[in-house]
């Protein structure tokens, strides 16, 4: 039973990169149907997901606990990690997220957008000088 909610946990990982489960396995050396029928994750799949995908809280993706992404790794991202949250937790087929969550990805960009339009006005008052 655990092993099955890894699956689908895998899958709601999967759903917020965009990509189909095959283009997934593809992707990580992953033999096709891998995600479909696994039953149980080992040391070295965990390793290569956790060096591809560093804002991937492999805690979750194990036990359930916690965030599906590592918040620490969405502020290092340049934004397209939370406009590629954003757009998952937008999608009315992922009904697993809590409010608490929208709220959170949606701060964080705003506090990114805020940094970025800081930056710009920067660069645009030297020009002026």
């Amino acid at each position: 039973m655990i092993q099955n909610n890894i699956r689908e946990r895998m899958r709601q990982f999967i759903a917020f990169l965009g990509v189909s489960e095959r283009k997934f396995e593809i992707e990580n050396g992953f033999y096709n149907g891998f995600v479909g029928k696994m039953n149980k994750i080992d040391g070295g799949k965990i390793a290569l997901l956790e060096k591809k995908y560093p804002n991937l809280n492999i805690t979750w993706l194990l036990t359930g606990e916690g965030d599906m992404l590592k918040k620490e790794a969405t502020k290092q991202n340049n934004g397209e990690g939370n406009v590629q949250m954003y757009n998952y937790l937008s999608n009315k087929n992922n009904l697993n997220v809590s409010n608490n969550d929208i709220i959170r990805v949606l701060q964080e960009e705003v506090q990114y957008l805020k940094e970025q339009n800081k930056k710009l006005l920067d660069l645009l008052l030297k020009k002026e000088e």
